[in-house]
């Protein structure tokens, strides 16, 4: 029959494996989506024998925390004293819809004069809640969840 103590020291065993992970080579990050799979190896010398156990099989699928997401409006506003330079980075769409598809650059942004707006560098943009007829609009979508590979 088992002491006490070899019960507590299985226990404690089985708790420290459970919350340290244990690596036996390189580690490799798991994408957006993937199902990792994981068995564990408990091994520990019971007097002159060694006692080895295997857990169940555990999986999980790997998914971006939940987190609160923010979508914000501007309008370009080159007279504006109060409109703050904001770096853009352009944006990509598929013609066709499919979001495997082939992606497209968007064309130039043009003010409402058309005279193309240079975003070779930070432009001024001011927050904005309605927009002229025409006005190019630009839209800020934060969500560090979901900026993932996939």
């Amino acid at each position: 029959m088992r002491s006490l103590r070899q019960i507590l020291v299985q226990c404690f065993l089985f708790a420290v494996l459970a919350v340290l992970p244990v690596s036996t080579g390189p580690s490799v990050a798991a994408e957006l989506g993937e199902t990792v799979t994981n068995t564990a190896r408990v091994a520990w010398v019971n007097g002159s024998s060694e006692v080895s156990i295997l857990t169940n099989e555990a999986s999980f699928v790997v998914e971006a925390p939940r987190t609160d997401s923010t979508i914000e409006f501007f309008r370009y506003a080159p007279s504006l004293q109060s409109a703050t330079p904001e770096q853009v980075n352009g944006s990509d769409y598929a013609p066709s819809g499919d979001p495997t598809g082939t992606f497209t650059p968007v064309l130039p942004a043009a003010d409402p004069t058309n005279a193309l707006i240079d975003m070779s560098s930070a432009i001024p943009l001011s927050p904005a809640t309605a927009y002229l007829t025409g006005e190019v609009m630009f839209v800020r979508v934060t969500d560090p969840g979901q900026n993932g590979n996939s």
